[in-house]
């Protein structure tokens, strides 16, 4: 492990790829259904009302599970 103190160039390449890493999961988020706003992936929208999140869901009815 460095013991060395991180430049600021060093420190802006680490916060430019963290920043390319987030665009990089929400456009994969986004572009498979889900919505990148509160990273609620397709398969886990509401199954009542198909929406994310984002939304309340006050008014869902969860369907009964069947036998």
């Amino acid at each position: 492990m460095s013991t060395q103190p991180q430049t600021a160039t060093s420190r802006r390449a680490l916060d430019a790829l963290i920043d390319w890493l987030i665009a990089e999961d929400e456009a994969e988020t986004e572009a498979t259904g889900g919505c990148p706003a509160c990273d609620t992936q397709h398969d886990e929208m509401c199954v009542a009302c198909g929406s994310c999140r984002c939304d309340t869901h006050e008014r869902c009815v969860r369907p009964t599970q069947e036998a």
